[in-house]
């Protein structure tokens, strides 16, 4: 399809907010974490003697962390079930498979990078630090891959991506049509519930949610734009080839 690969795959004033949206988050991770702003508002949550005022509650440990997961495990199993089923009913067009194809492998490799992200930085959750009577000083954020500091395996916010992933959702359909930014909404709110329960129990600051909508939001629109251009490339070849084989 020329005329599809040469199409704008996503609107350029959406394209400016998820820009802008990316690099704010970016800008307010840093300030927070080097202005203490994250040990502020993780003070509100701090009840003394390394207890937290959320952290072993029903809705935000039972329910937000470990059943939020869960969740996640079982949309996703019934959304590849349901996928396979279409396929062997030969149900979807061309495009219909490839912007699920996309959505899943893209969720997976959004979600996976997070996650071996924070098993190789080494700054600490709040329940670890001092000022909350952990174990740990508090790390200026440059320090984040320095090997003299212990693994901290906290940042970026693991369990947060689990939502803030679903931008993916955006970005699918964004693939052969112009997306509505109504697709965001899944990944914010999600987000923005796991994100929020989570520093509630002390289990991370406020930048680290920040720096996983970052990384939420450029990894998927890497990987669309790197497809976007390879299916213009190959639009490219395969009209080079028809006019070498016409002469």
């Amino acid at each position: 399809m020329t005329s599809d690969a040469r199409r704008p795959i996503i609107l350029p004033f959406h394209l400016f907010l998820v820009l802008s949206l990316s690099l704010l988050c970016f800008i307010l991770a840093v300030l927070f974490h080097q202005t203490q702003v994250d040990v502020s508002l993780a003070r509100l949550f701090y009840t003394g003697g390394a207890k937290w005022l959320y952290q072993d509650s029903f809705w935000t440990e039972t329910i937000l962390h470990k059943g939020g997961m869960k969740l996640i495990i079982i949309g996703f199993s019934i959304y590849i079930l349901k996928f396979i089923y279409e396929l062997y009913q030969k149900k979807l067009t061309r495009e219909q498979k490839v912007e699920k194809i996309y959505f899943l492998l893209t969720y997976i490799l959004t979600v996976t990078v997070i996650g071996l992200l924070k098993k190789q930085t080494t700054l600490p959750c709040p329940w670890h630090v001092k000022e909350f009577d952990g174990p740990r000083d508090f790390q200026a954020i440059w320090t984040l891959f320095n090997s003299l500091y212990p693994k901290g395996n906290c940042f970026p916010a693991g369990h947060a991506s689990a939502g803030y992933g679903l931008f993916v959702l955006y970005f699918a359909k964004s693939l052969y049509q112009r997306s509505s930014l109504k697709y965001l909404l899944p990944a914010l709110t999600l987000g923005l519930i796991f994100g929020i329960s989570q520093q509630f129990r002390g289990a991370h600051f406020l930048s680290h949610d920040l720096i996983t909508v970052t990384l939420c939001l450029l990894l998927p629109l890497t990987v669309t734009y790197t497809l976007h251009f390879l299916r213009k490339r190959c639009a490219c070849l395969s009209g080079k080839r028809s006019k070498i084989f016409k002469s």
